[in-house]
């Protein structure tokens, strides 16, 4: 392979540089950018279990269901604070 690769272009292949990239301040923007999105989901959480009981509606039919799609953000939420905070643990450990 390396004779038909002279032959063709005239040298023989050379390694590629290997490249050492500090990535730590790219981790330390991403770190803070997973804390600033913990404390939107918090205050997001906060706010809507606040006022989930009071959400009224023209008839009982649709109190429930404006009161079930809160219930339904909560908890899309709680899910995605979660996944967050998993993200914080790893940007933590990583820039450690």
């Amino acid at each position: 392979m390396k004779k038909l690769f002279a032959l063709l272009f005239g040298t023989t292949p050379q390694p590629a540089p290997v490249v050492v990239v500090d990535n730590r301040p790219l981790y330390k923007e991403l770190y803070t950018q997973s804390l600033n999105n913990v404390r939107h989901l918090r205050a997001s959480i906060n706010t809507y279990n606040s006022v989930v009981n009071y959400i009224k509606g023209d008839s009982p039919a649709e109190t429930r269901t404006k009161r079930q799609n809160v219930q339904y953000r909560i908890d899309w939420f709680k899910k995605k604070l979660t996944e967050e905070l998993g993200m914080v643990e790893y940007y933590a450990k990583v820039m450690q």
